[in-house]
């Protein structure tokens, strides 16, 4: 019987462990290490803000898969207490992505030039105000994209931005 008391308790202490470390990095991801980091410095890959507006800073990070295979942008945000999974590729497509952070302003995206934009099918606004900081992605020569908090679906939007060309954040405050 005592044996049976002490594989319970190692259950719970295991399950409590998985419930922790979940907060650090979703399971099956992991922060770029050594190569995984090419070029890039830590604040490339890594920003903190306040995203969801509730006064507590969130995480937007770039992470890999554990099996090597595919990079993505992750956000957790203290509001969901989750992570989300914005952005994923191949690790060879992401190599080269870095993220930046966009303080608050109105923001022009690529729909107001091309509203033809796959992308802007979805709804996607001509400009975007933004109330709080939010996250821009840099793709190599990719157009960039921006990543904000909506605060009607408790979620991070996703909106296109100039292609790469016209790379400065064109904002209005």
């Amino acid at each position: 019987m005592r044996w049976k008391s002490a594989a319970v308790a190692m259950l719970m202490l295991l399950a409590t462990t998985a419930a922790f470390a979940q907060k650090d990095v979703p399971f099956g991801w992991h922060k770029l290490a050594g190569t995984e980091m090419a070029e890039r410095k830590p604040v490339d890959v890594l920003l903190r803000a306040d995203f969801d507006g509730d006064g507590k800073p969130d995480m937007a990070i770039i992470l890999a898969d554990d099996p090597g295979r595919a990079s993505g942008l992750f956000v957790y945000t203290t509001a969901t207490s989750r992570w989300a999974k914005l952005e994923s590729a191949a690790v060879g497509k992401f190599g080269d992505r870095r993220i930046e952070l966009v303080k608050p302003a109105t923001v022009e995206t690529a729909c107001g030039k091309d509203a033809a934009n796959d992308a802007c099918k979805n709804g996607v606004p001509a400009k975007v105000v933004l109330k709080r900081p939010a996250v821009r992605l840099l793709q190599g020569n990719d157009a960039p994209e921006l990543f904000y908090w909506d605060r009607e679906s408790k979620a991070m939007k996703k909106a296109p931005l100039p292609k790469a060309e016209d790379r400065e954040l064109r904002t209005e405050n």
